[in-house]
């Protein structure tokens, strides 16, 4: 049977778990995260970055005509460009460009010109202008959190970002 010291004492008993159990979650002063340590979930990190090589987009036509021997035909417009990227992102776009060192996120305009020269009469040329992308290979794997353990797994997923560059251009001469 419970008495009024008895109640007293289980009260405080309480307390002093309730006191006790707080300081267990406590970090230097600081409260733990409840996803700090137990749980379970899966995310995905940079595991490798490959060297960085050259790709392109497709010829366009710039410019186009016949002329003289002698005589040029240019080409200049203000051209819109964008980077981009291929494969699969799992990882945040922030992480994958820390990673690679260039944003692959990014667009504007630039202005883009091109001359040629006529070697004979009635040749025809096409100015054309593609873009240059410098990319990089990323390896992302695949991660599982599972009661303050990090785990890495064996899946993996590629992901290749597109950093514009600049302007390439060549003469088709006919």
């Amino acid at each position: 049977m419970l008495n009024k010291k008895n109640v007293s004492l289980l009260v405080i008993v309480c307390l002093l778990m309730i006191i006790n159990c707080n300081l267990a979650f406590a970090d230097n002063g600081n409260l733990i995260k409840p996803n700090d340590a137990g749980g379970y979930w899966e995310y995905w990190k940079v595991a490798e970055v490959g060297s960085q090589y050259w790709t392109y987009s497709s010829w366009e036509i710039g410019a186009s005509g016949t002329g003289y021997k002698g005589d040029s035909i240019a080409y200049g417009e203000q051209k819109s460009w964008s980077s981009t990227y291929s494969g699969t992102l799992k990882c945040s776009k922030i992480e994958i460009e820390a990673s690679v060192g260039y944003s692959f996120t990014n667009s504007g305009s630039q202005w883009a010109s091109y001359t040629a020269y006529f070697e004979y009469d009635g040749q025809y040329i096409e100015i054309q202008v593609r873009s240059v992308y410098k990319t990089k290979s990323v390896k992302q794997q695949k991660w599982i959190h599972n009661d303050g353990y990090d785990v890495p797994t064996g899946e993996y997923a590629y992901v290749y970002p597109k950093g514009w560059d600049h302007w390439d251009y060549r003469a088709v001469k006919y």
